[in-house]
């Protein structure tokens, strides 16, 4: 009777009980004594509650070396650390599948644990990023088409070919000439205006330029119509050798001389500012037919002329 009253005191006792020592069986035990096998019962019940518990056991010397021993069976803990070598492996792979979209999670989310220096970031990422699409919108909403040019030569004022010597003493022509040169920008914008960055004109006859001109001030053509502005071109006592006497006899004949004048020029709207810009580069060429006779009304040579972009 005492002996079943203290195995069921046992049983009822606290299921997580701090430690217990058990005694293993040896090898030359052939039979067990009535506390021996209360022991052994009692070991059993342990090791049965540990498979859900996960008990951790601590051999003794004595059974490492095969002997009869002790062994410390402390219930409530997890054996050898294996499951927390498993969780975290399991919480390394899910880091790695997951560890971009928590990082973006991280960027638009604030916690408790976040830093001030932390939260400025991210304000200010978000402040950022609706800044630059408000941006867009508003370039997508007022952006300007593209500014129409045309261009056309108004008068050649001069077109004189004389002869002379130049400075090493051989006899050649020498042209003086001057024309002047309407330029047309009609802009359909409402908002913006038209930056005209400085131009260079060249007149030329059978490729060789002879004629330089380049307007040093920028333009600015104002926003919703059409503005104009009057440019010049021209030399004064230009040795053209070879050239002249070609010209000469061109414009002798009556056929008429074709000359070539071309304009080159770059352009920009500033949407906002420096930071969002169009640009635009302009080649116009123009195919000027100049005759001998000169209009003494217009105050120009007679000529004609054709101007397209390149």
């Amino acid at each position: 009777m005492m002996e079943s009253s203290e195995e069921e005191a046992l049983f009822r006792s606290d299921p997580y009980p701090t430690l217990y020592f058990v005694q293993s069986p040896t090898t030359t035990l052939s039979f067990h004594s009535p506390a021996t096998q209360r022991r052994l019962t009692l070991s059993h019940y342990s090791s049965s509650r540990g498979s859900t518990n996960s008990l951790h056991d601590k051999k003794s010397p004595e059974n490492e070396a095969g002997g009869g021993g002790v062994v410390a069976v402390k219930l409530g803990e997890k054996c050898g650390g294996g499951g927390d070598g498993v969780e975290s492996e399991e919480e390394e792979v899910e880091e790695k599948r997951f560890g971009m979209g928590k990082k973006m999670w991280d960027l638009v989310t604030f916690s408790r644990s976040d830093s001030c220096v932390w939260i400025l970031v991210q304000i200010s990422l978000r402040l950022m990023l609706s800044f630059g699409v408000a941006l867009f919108f508003f370039f997508l909403i007022t952006k300007p088409p593209s500014p129409m040019i045309s261009l056309k030569i108004e008068r050649m004022k001069e077109f004189r070919l004389g002869e002379g010597v130049d400075n090493t003493g051989v006899t050649t022509k020498f042209l003086t000439c001057n024309c002047s040169i309407n330029l047309l920008v009609n802009i359909k914008s409402r908002l913006y205006g038209l930056h005209i960055h400085p131009m260079v004109l060249t007149m030329s006859f059978n490729d060789i330029p002879f004629a330089t001109s380049m307007e040093k001030q920028a333009l600015y053509a104002s926003s919703n119509g059409p503005t104009s502005f009057l440019l010049y071109l021209g030399t004064t006592n230009k040795p053209m050798y070879g050239a002249g006497r070609s010209m000469q006899d061109i414009l002798d004949s009556g056929k008429g001389l074709s000359l070539v004048v071309r304009v080159e020029f770059s352009s920009r709207f500033n949407v906002v500012g420096k930071l969002v810009r169009l640009k635009y580069h302009h080649r116009i060429e123009c195919i000027l037919i100049l005759n001998r006779t000169y209009d003494k009304q217009r105050k120009t040579s007679t000529f004609y002329n054709i101007c397209k972009l390149l």
